[in-house]
């Protein structure tokens, strides 16, 4: 709500769009953009990267994002912010071009990750089921 305060004040509210949760993440992922960058300073873990992946789409994340996102490691590609504008944009053109997983298999990939609730129940049991 503060946001969508801030998006009116600044007077951007026909530019932005508040979509809500959505269950259809990867289908717009793809047909908004070829490839997807992140060349963050600090980060957790972003769900964004895994919803990226999920939709098969390249992605380039700079070094300071953990690489316990790369789930589909072909996807994947993680910069150093220190390297050169250059050396991203190659980068980024270079990853447009290849085609490394088709969705489906992108999908099953993160399906089967510890990112998926089922699978990540599954292992909690079990290392509980140890004790």
């Amino acid at each position: 709500l503060q946001i969508e305060q801030q998006v009116i004040q600044e007077g951007l509210q026909h530019q932005t769009i508040f979509a809500g949760s959505r269950s259809d993440v990867p289908r717009l992922m793809l047909g908004a953009m070829d490839i997807f960058v992140m060349p963050s300073l600090c980060e957790g873990l972003p769900l964004v990267g895994i919803e990226t992946q999920a939709a098969g789409l390249p992605a380039i994340l700079s070094e300071a994002i953990t690489t316990e996102i790369c789930i589909v490691e072909s996807l994947i590609n993680q910069l150093s912010l220190s390297q050169s504008a250059a050396i991203w944009a190659e980068e980024i053109l270079r990853s447009c071009n290849k085609s490394s997983i088709d969705q489906i298999e992108a999908l099953k990939t993160v399906q089967h990750s510890p990112f998926n609730i089922p699978v990540g129940i599954s292992k909690l049991t079990k290392i509980y089921g140890e004790y």
